[in-house]
């Protein structure tokens, strides 16, 4: 009985060391876009800010505070960030709803 109660603890804890370490950072939000208008300055933006070249189409955003700091193409897998604000954690995240966006188009269509 008590090594059950302790089991439970240890699993519970483990989950929510998880959790931590791949939530996006504190007052994040992801969103979709189009590259194109507004959210296509701000692609352009990060593409300046990080030296890489800017997704085109669809694209994931990461915001803070309502201000786009990464960006990935959902098609295309272009990434960019501005580094001093998004951390690699929210980086990471964005590359996961990446793939997660794509398995759902894979398995019901789009």
């Amino acid at each position: 009985m008590y090594s059950q109660a302790i089991l439970t603890d240890a699993r519970r804890d483990a989950s929510e060391r998880a959790a931590r370490r791949f939530a996006v950072s504190g007052g994040a939000t992801l969103r979709g876009g189009v590259a194109e208008g507004l959210d296509g300055e701000a692609v352009n933006r990060l593409a300046a800010l990080s030296g890489g070249s800017a997704p085109t189409g669809a694209v994931l955003f990461a915001e803070l505070d309502g201000d786009p700091v990464a960006a990935i193409g959902i098609f295309d897998g272009n990434a960019v960030a501005d580094h001093t604000r998004s951390g690699p954690r929210m980086r990471v995240r964005l590359r996961l709803e990446r793939l997660f966006v794509l398995s759902v188009i894979f398995v019901r269509g789009m």
